[in-house]
């Protein structure tokens, strides 16, 4: 195919592909630059044109994979800053050290003022963690019992834990 054949045949084509690369992409820049590449491996590979039964679909064939390409390469290249320059740190920052040991004397100090019964079963179900029944074996309760007093504790916890963090 020659200029003049590019010109007729192929250039007229350009704004049908990039109403379908815009659908696709959601983005007018990478639209354009979608049909952009797609006419410019269209051109060279011209040469090539005589053996493609429909030149049409083969165009828009090229266009749709080369907007799925793109946004392939968006999805991958969108990572942190850090992460992109080996900089990520997996252990936490002093100060998130410093909040999470905070948080844990507070529930220890609501805890400690939970009645003793509440206090046991708290302590069995959420730091040894047994099930229900296996406490209702080890304090010789029922497992209705054990429910209510694990309801009733963490009750009284979220409401310590809230009137603490109020007046902070």
């Amino acid at each position: 195919m020659d200029l003049k054949g590019y010109k007729r045949d192929i250039l007229p084509l350009k704004d049908k592909l990039f109403r379908l690369a815009l659908r696709i992409l959601g983005n007018h820049a990478d639209a354009q630059d979608a049909v952009q590449d797609v006419l410019i491996k269209t051109w060279q590979d011209r040469h090539q044109l005589k053996l493609v039964a429909n030149v049409e679909a083969w165009i828009f064939r090229m266009t749709r994979n080369r907007s799925i390409d793109l946004i392939r390469a968006r999805k991958k290249n969108n990572c942190e800053i850090e992460q992109a320059y080996g900089l990520a740190s997996h252990q936490r920052s002093p100060l998130e050290k410093t909040e999470s040991q905070d948080i844990q004397d507070r529930i220890r100090k609501v805890i400690a003022q939970l009645p003793e019964q509440q206090k046991m079963v708290i302590h069995l179900r959420e730091i040894e963690g047994l099930t229900y029944q296996e406490i209702a074996d080890v304090l010789d309760i029922t497992m209705a019992q054990v429910k209510i007093i694990i309801f009733r504790g963490r009750k009284q916890l979220k409401k310590e834990l809230i009137n603490l963090h109020k007046y902070e």
